[in-house]
């Protein structure tokens, strides 16, 4: 049974990870003013993009480690201070690689808070809160997202915009000092876990095939998510010439879909395989949609039509970790999977920028059909493998 959290737990929680959505959807409608204020051109951010898993990935990988050693409000608490220090000194970074290393220390606790809440959730909500919980990323990325458009609709510097998140991550951190006692679950003994699935071998888990498929697939979904969120309004604004107001809503509406996605999927806890397989189709057929652009309204409709179909997939397979895996392993593969997901949120939005300089904007909704092709392929090869993804 999963176990009851406060609900003034499951609130901060929420607010954690809007406090995580919140930087995804503000540097991709900052990107064009950042780029600028440094000189740069798009195939910057691959450095940026790789440097920034290279750190998140390092502290994903460790939250087993780290929860049984240090606990996980350790954890919590840490991922916020180095989110906040980190934005404060980006802020005020004056050259590019500067402000690449400052990212470094935010991108830590990134990965610290990603794979921490990721594994308490696992283990202590049910899944119609996983959903709920990942909806809030949602809520972040879209407030982001709008935040930034009005920072610079006004003729502010994107800087204000970072200013205001690094404030949002140090009330964070003070809420987390403030419950410090109450961040603890336990593990059910294996025996009596129901499990479904399975249960991984406890002897190298990474070499387990579930476990390599299952991070494989984040790899890939996050890869689209990030890859459709960091592009869509350069797309929009610099490869097919919208304005930066409509061009900054439509991408914030990405993001949008993407929430409410989440949130209508807060209410559906069974046949959580089926939905995955129509998310996985329906995001295909939404990356066709906007890699054809029949007319600029489907800008708008295909990216919506992505956002709500991704919604349902990452939480999915987070809630059903703990059955397939086992209780006591559940963080170790957790910590791979956020890791996972890292990297392809890393991998596929700088493969994005080079191929926007080296050959077109119009490439970077191919290379999204792509990916999206892939992931309803392996989660096809999953399910025939009986595996639910």
């Amino acid at each position: 049974m999963k176990q009851s959290p406060s609900r003034s737990l499951i609130f901060i929680a929420f607010a954690s990870f809007i406090g995580l959505g919140l930087f995804d959807g503000l540097f991709g409608v900052a990107w064009p003013s950042i780029k600028q204020t440094f000189g740069l051109t798009n195939d910057a951010l691959g450095p940026f993009f790789v440097i920034s898993m290279l750190s998140a990935v390092g502290a994903s990988a460790i939250i087993g480690w780290l929860i049984e050693r240090r606990g996980l409000a350790f954890v919590l608490i840490a991922s916020f201070v180095l989110m906040a220090a980190g934005l404060l000194l980006m802020i005020g970074m004056p050259v590019w690689a500067l402000f690449i290393a400052a990212a470094i220390i935010r991108s830590a606790g990134v990965g610290l808070l990603d794979g921490g809440m990721n594994t308490f959730a696992a283990l202590a909500f049910r899944p119609r809160i996983v959903n709920w919980l990942h909806a809030s990323f949602g809520v972040g990325t879209t407030i982001g997202s709008f935040l930034m458009t009005a920072v610079l609709a006004f003729d502010l510097s994107w800087r204000v915009g970072l200013g205001a998140m690094a404030a949002y991550m140090l009330l964070m951190g003070i809420a987390f000092i403030a419950t410090r006692q109450r961040w603890v679950y336990t593990v059910a003994d294996e025996k009596t876990a129901d499990l479904p699935y399975a249960a991984v071998s406890n002897t190298k888990p990474h070499k387990q095939p579930v476990v390599i498929a299952g991070v494989l697939f984040f790899f890939l979904n996050t890869g689209l998510e990030a890859g459709v969120g960091t592009w869509a309004f350069t797309l929009l604004n610099e490869g097919r010439g919208i304005d930066i107001v409509k061009a900054g809503t439509w991408a914030s509406l990405y993001w949008g879909a993407f929430t409410v996605g989440r949130i209508l999927l807060g209410f559906i806890e069974q046949n959580q395989s089926r939905l995955i397989r129509i998310a996985t189709v329906s995001a295909l057929l939404g990356a066709i949609l906007l890699w054809l652009n029949p007319a600029p309204i489907f800008n708008v409709i295909s990216l919506m039509m992505i956002g709500i179909a991704l919604a349902p997939i990452f939480p999915a397979q987070i809630s059903l970790t703990p059955a397939r895996v086992g209780q006591a392993l559940s963080s170790r593969v957790v910590g791979y999977q956020v890791a996972a997901a890292a990297v392809g949120a890393t991998v596929f939005p700088s493969i994005a920028g080079w191929l926007g300089d080296a050959w077109t904007l119009e490439a970077i909704p191919l290379l999204m059909v792509a990916i999206a092709l892939g992931q309803l392929l392996l989660n096809e090869w999953l399910n025939r493998a009986g595996h639910t993804a």
